[in-house]
């Protein structure tokens, strides 16, 4: 008797396992929590991973983990959450391979640094890499959420940004944005009290600082580039034209470390501005065969905005 109803129990949480991991693999959801991350212990609101298109309850992140304390859940609770089958595994630096359990158990970050880490919520599966990459990839996932967008502050439906291929910090929305709101990016889907991406200055964001967004000055289309390393980002109207632009050379900066000048690639004559990290602008006008003069700058760090791109240089 005993037998039969250990059995059934048995029989019933399996059944309730492979539910819930159907219902799991239905919703792309899941992300890193901890300290290691970039959002710390929210409940609601872990940095997301990308899930695989053909086997659904696998997911990867390529980024950056802090030391610190780390494991896997979702954007609805910490149930179910996932580390690993012993509670305060060491992941070294060289990384490390083994099986997941669904419980609260974490894992100790010991060595900071970039990281590919896949996981199987089937096979119940992980396996983290150091990434040769050294600088910090904070997040694989941006949203754009704000009264600007047409789903408001509804962080379940922010529209996802779309990362540009071959560059791990560089996003950009394509979309309509209204002059009556505002708006500013997330890292998770699930809780406001993670930590935004925010305004310091029209062409500078910041990652957690005060809660400032940004505005756009009518209702339109408009293309927002973004870019989590730089932090830089530019906001341009996104005028629809009959020319095809398939072929079409963009600028590019020949180097980004000068003395007197910089040189643009692929512009002979364009309108520019030079703005400092504290958002001033410094200086402003229009190149001569792509070449701008920098001399009369100090040393540091600058950014230059050019044809709706947004570039960083450093002045020697």
């Amino acid at each position: 008797m005993k037998t039969n109803l250990l059995f059934r129990v048995t029989m019933l949480l399996c059944i309730g396992l492979i539910f819930s991991s159907k219902m799991l693999a239905q919703s792309d959801n899941v992300g890193l929590n901890g300290p290691a991350a970039i959002n710390g212990w929210i409940q609601y609101g872990p940095v997301m991973m990308i899930q695989d298109k053909t086997n659904l309850t696998k997911y990867t992140f390529n980024g950056y983990l802090s030391v610190g304390q780390l494991k896997f859940s979702t954007n609805v609770d910490w149930n179910p959450c996932w580390g690993p089958t012993i509670d305060g595994t060491t992941m070294p630096s060289t990384g490390y391979t083994g099986s997941l359990a669904a419980a609260d158990n974490k894992f100790n970050i010991q060595t900071a640094g970039n990281y590919s880490i896949t996981i199987d919520l089937t096979a119940l599966t992980v396996i983290i890499v150091p990434m040769a990459e050294t600088i910090p990839i904070k997040v694989n996932r941006l949203f754009i959420i704000g009264s600007a967008t047409a789903n408001g502050w509804n962080l379940a439906t922010a529209p996802e940004l779309t990362k540009t291929t071959g560059n791990a910090w560089e996003y950009t929305y394509t979309g309509s944005l209204l002059s009556t709101g505002s708006f500013k990016f997330s890292t998770s889907k699930g809780d406001f009290g993670q930590r935004f991406y925010v305004k310091t200055s029209d062409v500078l964001m910041n990652l957690g600082g005060a809660d400032v967004q940004w505005s756009v000055p009518s209702t339109g289309n408009y293309k927002v580039t973004v870019n989590t390393n730089t932090l830089a980002i530019s906001i341009a109207t996104n005028t629809a034209t009959s020319v095809s632009t398939a072929n079409q050379e963009y600028p590019s900066l020949l180097s980004n470390v000068v003395s007197d000048e910089l040189k643009v690639e692929n512009s002979s004559n364009l309108n520019y501005h030079i703005f400092n990290v504290a958002g001033a602008s410094v200086l402003s006008g229009n190149s001569e065969n792509g070449i701008i003069p920098v001399s009369t700058l100090n040393k540091g760090i600058y950014l230059l905005k050019a044809e709706n791109k947004t570039f960083k240089f450093v002045k020697n």
